[in-house]
């Protein structure tokens, strides 16, 4: 009697049996020597709904013909698990330990989330090899089998982003199954793949599973896909209206009135406008317009797009954001021209953008051409919070600034997508080109959602002009305004105001490539790169003092991290003053050799007031802000 009740709950468990069957049905069928009923919700066979399934542009992770994925498909057979780029592999003799331990979050993410069954997929369909197939089947029931007969999931394998994309490597698998016909799997595997998908939608439908943010976005991508192909997975008929529902909600909550994405990460909208695209395009496959006609959302993501990267083509590096090269132009004339150097495409109409809503300014000194391209002087100034914070860093009032050809101040990069010290500071406010209070960063929660926006620009033919504002800091008001001062100069307002003193920092992350840094008693001065691009920062305001960093590991300071872990030292400059109405007015200016850096005379008791830019050939220029300040 013992052995059947194990036998039985073993056939419970495997979804052969119902978890309401009657035992003595389950033992009358013993006794008669007859088969064991099956689960009406499980077909006696998987197999041919799995091999008549259509998967007509389904939303696969792991690109085709990706070099990278093929050899870690090759070193799956060799039961070595490629994680990701970066990351420690996974080697096991026989059996997968699915709680492997002393790993970070995106190693667990990727390891649970069966990123391997994508490139074994891959390569099946590239090379027809079954070989791919037999050891991705080996995994996905090494998986299935120890989740199945584990209450105690390990890290991130219910992870929203890991589930969402182990729906999509399965789905590649299917795909990759029903083009080989040579191969040949049990159908009690595919009774465990039948009853994972199943299980896999239910957890994706759910509304306590379902997050606000691009992982949301990501999980209702999976389960619509997985509604179209499998409708008879699932039981209530709710997964495709609530996965494209949820989709369109993402894309109205996710993006500004500008369609900038709102995590704060130039990355992060990249990936955001990839990910519409590919819903969009499966969805006009299914007769499904996600859009009402006529409505801009795509053109206006790839339109920021072009202005975003940089003259050299790789992200700036805003929020979580690395330092990668944009090689996609989208079909987009705006984008071809960005990524050209203008040779093919269309010029975009504005030297400048200003994004209010999404917090957003990007000044240019000109659309160049050809070999001149990448001299342009760009810079990307933000100030926004908004409930988006997975990705946002402590970069309010904050700018990077590209220019002839190199990074002048830079952005640190994202590190990884753990708790180190490293993480913690690169999301902190000093390791941006901005602004603190008494030495410290801000907290990045709910609680600051709308202290900090734009609060006035004008964008002019010499000159533009943005300024922005945040309290942040309880009890301090700080703001930055930038006068950007065609071709190459830059100056830099900065007011903290208290009702009690403060000391007030003002932050500057060089280049890795600056060199022969320079201080004076008013600033500093420095080379960028191999032709000694020159650099002035001159305050025209002193300050009371001025430290400088350069790759300090307590408290970390003066570091970048342009890849995933991956840490290079940058001379980090900051100036400080004390009081309760702090000002900085600094001039930023940026030459080659020999060419004119002009100088700015300001009224330092309101600088907004006549500015006068005097150039080396006795030509001025007076600009008067007042105006652009008034509400």
């Amino acid at each position: 009697m013992k052995f059947t009740r194990q036998l039985y709950e073993r056939q419970r468990r495997g979804g052969f049996i119902k978890r309401g069957a009657e035992l003595w049905r389950f033992l009358l069928a013993i006794i008669r020597n007859t088969p064991i009923a099956v689960d009406t919700d499980h077909p006696a066979s998987a197999v041919p709904m799995f091999r008549s399934a259509d998967y007509t542009g389904i939303m696969i992770v792991v690109s085709r013909n990706s070099d990278p994925d093929l050899f870690y498909a090759n070193q799956a057979l060799d039961n070595i698990i490629q994680i990701w780029p970066g990351l420690e592999p996974y080697q096991y003799e026989s059996e997968i330990d699915w709680e492997v331990g002393g790993k970070s979050n995106t190693w667990y993410l990727y390891f649970q989330s069966l990123r391997v069954i994508g490139c074994l997929a891959n390569a099946a369909e590239v090379s027809g090899d079954v070989r791919y197939l037999e050891k991705a089947a080996n995994i996905i029931e090494s998986w299935y089998d120890f989740h199945h007969n584990n209450k105690k999931p390990p890290p991130y394998a219910w992870n929203d982003h890991a589930v969402a994309n182990r729906v999509r490597h399965v789905m590649h698998f299917l795909r990759a199954y029903k083009s080989l016909q040579d191969v040949h799997l049990p159908d009690s595997f595919f009774q465990k793949v039948h009853a994972m998908l199943r299980q896999l939608g239910s957890w994706l439908v759910d509304e306590k599973n379902y997050h606000r943010n691009n992982h949301g976005m990501m999980a209702s991508m999976a389960l619509t896909q997985l509604a179209f192909i499998f409708p008879e997975l699932d039981r209530d008929g709710l997964w495709k209206e609530t996965g494209i529902s949820r989709i369109r909600e993402r894309i109205e909550a996710d993006l500004s009135a500008e369609n900038v994405h709102l995590e704060h990460s130039a990355a992060y909208h990249l990936l955001f406008l990839n990910l519409v695209l590919r819903i969009e395009g499966y969805l006009d496959i299914k007769g499904v317009a996600l859009f009402e006609p006529g409505d801009n959302t795509i053109e206006e993501m790839k339109q920021y797009l072009a202005y975003m990267v940089k003259p050299d083509r790789q992200l700036p590096m805003i929020g979580d954001t690395s330092c990668d090269t944009l090689t996609r132009h989208f079909n987009h004339p705006w984008v071809m021209y960005s990524l050209s150097e203008g040779k093919e495409g269309v010029k975009p109409p504005n030297n400048s953008m200003v994004y209010p809503d999404a917090g957003v300014a990007i000044l240019r000194d000109e659309w160049k051409t050809e070999s001149d391209f990448t001299k342009t002087t760009c810079l990307m100034f933000q100030s926004s919070f908004t409930y988006h914070t997975g990705h946002k860093h402590a970069d309010d009032l904050g700018f990077i600034l590209y220019s002839r050809g190199e990074d002048i101040f830079i952005g640190p990069g994202v590190y990884a997508y753990d708790s180190s010290k490293y993480r913690q500071y690169v999301r902190s406010a000093q390791a941006h080109n901005t602004l603190t209070v008494d030495g410290r960063s801000y907290a990045l929660s709910s609680d600051n959602v709308g202290k900090a926006g734009i609060t006035a620009y004008r964008l002019d033919q010499a000159f533009d002009f943005v300024q922005g504002s945040h309290t942040l800091y309880e009890g301090v008001t700080l703001k930055r305004g930038i006068v950007f001062i065609r071709p190459n100069t830059i100056l830099i307002i900065d007011e903290a105001v208290s009702g009690t003193e403060h000391s007030i920092q003002q932050i500057w992350n060089l280049s890795p490539a600056a060199h022969d840094l320079k201080f004076d008693g008013d600033g500093a001065a420095f080379l960028v790169g191999e032709n000694g691009v020159h650099v002035e920062l001159q305050q025209l305001r002193p300050a009371t003092g001025v430290n400088h960093y350069y790759g300090q590991e307590e408290p970390v300071r003066g570091f970048i991290a342009p890849q995933q872990r991956e840490l290079v030292p940058v001379h980090q400059i900051e100036f400080e003053s004390y009081g309760s109405g702090i000002v900085f007015v600094t001039q930023i200016t940026v030459a080659g050799p020999g060419e004119d850096i002009p100088t700015i005379d300001v009224d330092l008791n309101n600088p907004y007031r006549d500015i006068v830019v005097r150039h080396s050939d006795d030509t001025t220029l007076t600009i008067n802000l007042e105006a652009a300040l008034q509400p």
